[in-house]
């Protein structure tokens, strides 16, 4: 994916009420500090709000808002209102999109450009002034080759060597050396990445926010916990306790040390998984999968004399939830994807409840039924639970010889476990062999 990065920096740095009112030229209205990073967490696409800080005297904003139309005098809407503010002070925007390869890099002294170039494959779309020492240190020579304009630069894999770049290879990188001009390093060395950084966002962002998840109030200072999936810990409280509402009918009980919803049938677990990341005091990031498992602590001491058990309890991986299919808005890859209002949240919810997972667990609620979804012992040991010895004896030569093909893959210790589960089971189906024989038997034919 790459940088993703539009920077504008300020020299000499600018006062904090100068950047006040600069935040309200650019947002058209009152913002609010919420909250502290670096620029190497700040510098993402779907970073929520404005991001300030200083280094080396010039004062550095990340600001999804740098990129639009140009006037005739190359400026667009952001840079004249840094103009207007700082008329007197060093400029610099730059952007690097690497998904994209598109670049931009535009200097302004005294109001006025000095230098401007920006492009993405294939077209420079803007050339404007004349190339600085700066640019051309980025470089060891340049030339045109049927039509194409190409920039060598020393080869870090094959020292002596060259690399043959387009503009649109080469410019984001001159793009983030440009920041030499402002700060003295390159915008993607570690001392650069490593600058504080406050974040800010609009009044009508922050109540934006508490609309959408029916809040009296927030702590300002946490809502940089606040996008990527996250909710508020009082609504992901408010959807344990409705989720809890629909399924504790059906028989299943909450765990809340493990966030989980469960309902055992015998030795069958039927699981719906909430387990959630805290970041912070008031917001979590809380994962909705459901899967099948089986109990198997019980069936291990019985047979082993010990819990063996050391993969879990899974028959199932998580189970998908085709969100489009029943007709979900998809936005991102979660059900709790900030974008949703809260009220959408617990319609989905209810949607996945009544149309996944419940019909589900409802189809597979038997071992009977589970075993079908099983693979490698987990499957060979519930086959043994259910009694049937012919097919677990072919299951467990088919695993032997599947371990045969693979071991190159495994190192001694990986092989002698896997030898102990082996020789384990065929003490439980009864089966009068030397499973380290065969296993070493095969290995040498093969």
């Amino acid at each position: 994916m790459g940088f993703s990065t539009e920077v504008l920096f300020i020299k000499p740095a600018a006062s904090e009420n100068q950047i006040l009112e600069l935040l309200q030229k650019l947002t058209g209205e009152v913002c609010m500090e919420i909250g502290e990073t670096t620029i190497s967490q700040a510098d993402r696409r779907g970073s929520f709000g404005i991001y300030i800080g200083e280094t080396n005297g010039a004062t550095v904003i990340l600001y999804e808002g740098l990129l639009s139309a140009r006037d005739s005098n190359h400026l667009n809407d952001c840079e004249r209102k840094l103009i207007e503010q700082f008329p007197d002070r060093d400029l610099l925007t730059i952007a690097n999109y690497e998904s994209s390869n598109f670049y931009s890099y535009h200097l302004i002294q005294g109001g006025k450009t000095i230098r401007l170039k920006s492009g993405a494959h294939p077209d420079v779309e803007i050339d404007f002034g004349q190339e600085l020492d700066l640019e051309k240190a980025n470089y060891v020579k340049r030339e045109i080759e049927n039509g194409v304009e190409y920039f060598y630069v020393n080869s870090f894999y094959k020292p002596g060597e060259f690399e043959k770049l387009t503009h649109d290879q080469i410019g984001g990188s001159v793009a983030f050396d440009m920041a030499k001009m402002m700060t003295g390093i390159n915008y993607n060395h570690i001392d650069m990445l490593g600058v504080k950084v406050k974040q800010y966002i609009s009044k009508s962002e922050y109540d934006r926010v508490i609309a959408k998840f029916n809040l009296p109030e927030l702590n300002v200072y946490e809502l940089h916990h606040y996008w990527n999936n996250k909710l508020p810990i009082s609504v992901y409280n408010s959807v344990i306790e409705f989720i809890e509402s629909k399924l504790s009918s059906k028989g299943f009980t909450y765990d809340p040390q493990a966030n989980q919803f469960v309902r055992k049938k015998g030795l069958l677990k039927q699981v719906v998984d909430l387990k959630c990341q805290e970041t912070g005091k008031y917001f979590v990031q809380p994962a909705f999968r459901f899967y099948v498992g089986v109990d198997y602590q019980k069936w291990h001491i019985e047979n082993f004399g010990s819990d063996k058990n050391r993969l879990g309890s899974r028959i199932t991986d998580d189970i998908p939830i085709n969100l489009q299919e029943i007709g979900i808005q998809r936005s991102g890859i979660s059900v709790f994807n900030h974008d949703f209002h809260v009220d959408t949240i617990f319609r989905n919810i209810e949607t996945i409840l009544s149309v996944e997972i419940v019909p589900f667990f409802e189809k597979v609620n038997s071992i009977h039924e589970a075993i079908k979804y099983a693979k490698g012992f987990y499957k060979l040991d519930i086959t043994i639970m259910l009694g049937d010895m012919v097919e677990a004896a072919a299951q467990f030569d088919s695993l032997l010889n599947l371990l045969i093909t693979t071991s190159s893959k495994y190192d001694e210790q990986k092989k002698e476990h896997y030898l102990l589960e082996f020789i384990d089971r065929a003490k439980l189906l009864n089966l009068d062999i030397d499973v380290r024989k065969i296993f070493e038997d095969r290995v040498t034919r093969s």
